[in-house]
């Protein structure tokens, strides 16, 4: 449990919302009262039931970066992974601190295209702050490896070896 302890809630967060995505998808019959229902267009609806959980339990999660510690420098922290492709959900969590009062920012970067960003305010300077988890969802990305990257959002915003981050790439959907 104590390996987990500091990810509990963005996980916890990522499990409860990919059955919500999958619930979402159409059933093939939508049955409205005071209409026969046929029992094939029932079984079929189980059916669909039953392959959608099927392809849920063969999803794929892989922690990219595992409360990593470091300074993001001018380039960020960038770490690879593989992926079968498709929809994916990318789960992050960032600590930094700001040389200045204002805006603490940092994006979150897939194959060096910013995907968003983790951003919260600071009126300490040199005060390292939590920013908030934020979860992506992406389509259409290509099977293969990638790299995902923590990068600054901003001038103001640093890090060093006192700062953490985490993410994770959960495989949701063709």
């Amino acid at each position: 449990m104590g390996r987990f302890q500091g990810h509990r809630w963005w996980i916890i967060s990522a499990l409860l919302t990919a059955p919500l995505m999958a619930l979402a998808a159409a059933v093939p019959h939508i049955f409205s009262p005071g209409t026969p229902i046929v029992s094939a267009q029932v079984n079929q609806n189980f059916k669909n039931l039953a392959d959608r959980t099927t392809a849920l339990e063969s999803r794929t999660a892989t922690v990219v970066f595992d409360s990593e510690p470091g300074g993001l420098g001018m380039l960020g922290l960038s770490k690879p992974f593989t992926t079968s492709g498709g929809t994916l959900l990318v789960v992050a969590s960032a600590t930094a601190f700001s040389t200045v009062a204002g805006i603490l920012d940092v994006a979150i970067e897939l194959d060096g295209n910013v995907i968003g960003h983790a951003k919260t305010f600071t009126n300490e300077v040199a005060s390292h702050k939590a920013l908030p988890t934020r979860m992506f969802r992406l389509t259409g990305v290509s099977a293969g490896t990638h790299n995902l990257s923590f990068v600054p959002g901003n001038p103001g915003t640093t890090s060093d070896d006192n700062d953490f981050y985490s993410a994770a790439v959960l495989e949701v959907g063709p």
